[in-house]
């Protein structure tokens, strides 16, 4: 399979919008091999514009997990019709963690805690932590109608694999992944990128598309393998 690495231009903090571009992933994302999307870590839904306007994927279709109560909260607000669910995921069930929250509209909040964010992006600062329970992608979903979904975004801080592996069923069924990635402990104990390959390769996936900031973290492509 054809693989696409991208170097990006400078850029000064973490944001929830996909770095690649819709151009970049026309090949494998478009209207006509999306059918319905699983978006973890919605933050405010800064990708409804492209998931409607240009994947052409109406709300309904479109599923959104948002790990903070009161992002989660605004988003609802924002945006009524839509598909909301506010859960903070992780490979267990009922296991009750500190979630950290930060100073950029919580845009790099996460389970983890900083590592080399902290330099990379020293004007974001942890604002304080709140007690949530976890809880599993399939447990969430268990009693949602899910068989529209073939397409999975997750910007997690961090947090990807662990949440991907409370994912195992929906994994089964979906073609591609779009995920943040990682080369170095941008948040501590984050996995990186070799492992995370390694662990969608077991679920058939393989890395098709892949863009890096010049802070050692990024965002990919996963397309699985027929």
């Amino acid at each position: 399979m054809r693989s696409t690495n991208v170097n990006l231009k400078p850029t000064t903090m973490r944001g929830n919008e996909m770095l690649l571009e819709p151009h970049e992933l026309y090949s494998y994302l478009n209207p006509n091999t999306v059918k319905g999307i699983l978006h973890i870590g919605a933050h405010l839904c800064e990708e409804k514009n492209y998931y409607n306007n240009v994947l052409r994927v109406v709300d309904d279709k479109i599923i959104w997990v948002e790990g903070s109560p009161e992002m989660a909260t605004r988003a609802k607000h924002l945006y009524p019709n839509s598909i909301i669910l506010q859960a903070l995921c992780s490979e267990k069930d009922g296991e009750v963690v500190d979630f950290m929250l930060t100073s950029n509209a919580q845009e790099s909040s996460s389970i983890l805690e900083f590592g080399t964010h902290t330099t990379h992006h020293p004007h974001v600062k942890e604002t304080g932590k709140i007690k949530l329970t976890t809880t599993t992608i399939d447990t969430l979903l268990e009693h949602i109608d899910t068989s529209f979904v073939n397409f999975i975004n997750i910007d997690v801080q961090g947090a990807e694999k662990l949440v991907l592996s409370g994912a195992t069923k929906i994994l089964e069924q979906v073609d591609y992944i779009y995920a943040e990635i990682n080369t170095e402990e941008v948040y501590k104990g984050c996995c990186l990128l070799p492992d995370f390959d390694a662990f969608l390769a077991n679920f058939g996936f393989k890395r098709a598309c892949t863009k890096m900031t010049q802070f050692n973290w990024g965002d990919a492509l996963y397309v699985k393998s027929n």
